[in-house]
C-alpha cells in the first residue's frame, strides 16, 4: 500500500511538474530584444552577411507573449493582408521576408506589442519594427546559377516550386549584359 501511494505521489508531482515547464512567454526567442522594455527598445538594428538580397526575418505572432501572459500582439495590418508572414502552428511566430534596399537600410514593421501595466487595465504599447543593415551588398549574380538553355527549361523541382508562370530566366544578350527572358 505504502509503495502504491510512493507511486502515485510520483506520478503526481512528475504531471505538476511537467504542466509548470509548459512555456507561456516568449521573449526569450528574441535575444536582440531586451526583456524590459523602454522607449528606446525599438526599432531592433540587425546585420545581415548574406550574398541574397532577401533574409527571412522572425516576428511575434498573434499567441505572442513577452514576458507575462497579459501581454498581447497584434500583427501589422497591411503585411498580414499581403499574406507574406508564415506562421508556426500555434501562431507564436511569424516569419517574413526583408528585401534589401539599396539606399540604406530595410525597415520591417512586424506590429504592436502590448505591456499590460502592474494593477491596472492600462498598457503601454510598443511598434516592433527593425532596420536591417546589410553588411556587404548583395550580389544576385554571385549566387546565380549558369545553365546553356533551350526552348526546354530543366527541371527545378528540388529547388524550388514548378510554376512555368513564376520563373525567371536571365540570359546574356549580344551586348554581354544580363536581361531577363
Amino acid at each position: 500500500m505504502f509503495l502504491h501511494f510512493q507511486l502515485a505521489t510520483i506520478a503526481w508531482l512528475l504531471l505538476h511538474f511537467l504542466d509548470c515547464s509548459y512555456q507561456t512567454t516568449y521573449g526569450n526567442f528574441f535575444p536582440s530584444v531586451p526583456g524590459e522594455l523602454t522607449g528606446q527598445s525599438f526599432p531592433v538594428t540587425l546585420k545581415a552577411n548574406a550574398s541574397s538580397d532577401l533574409v527571412i526575418a522572425k516576428c511575434p505572432g498573434s499567441s505572442y507573449r513577452h514576458i507575462k501572459t497579459t501581454d498581447h500582439f497584434s500583427l501589422n495590418e497591411k503585411i498580414r493582408d499581403m499574406d507574406v508572414f508564415y506562421y508556426t502552428a500555434d501562431k507564436t511566430f511569424a516569419w517574413a521576408p526583408i528585401v534589401h534596399n539599396s539606399s540604406g537600410p530595410s525597415f520591417m514593421h512586424c506590429g504592436r506589442l502590448g505591456i499590460q501595466k502592474t494593477n491596472t487595465i492600462d498598457s503601454t504599447n510598443y511598434e516592433w519594427t527593425y532596420n536591417l543593415n546589410w553588411e556587404n551588398q548583395p550580389d544576385p549574380v554571385q549566387i546565380m546559377e549558369t545553365r546553356m538553355v533551350s526552348k526546354n527549361l530543366p527541371s527545378l523541382k528540388s529547388k524550388c516550386d514548378y510554376i512555368n508562370s513564376m520563373i525567371v530566366v536571365y540570359h546574356k544578350d549580344k551586348k554581354s549584359s544580363r536581361s531577363t527572358g
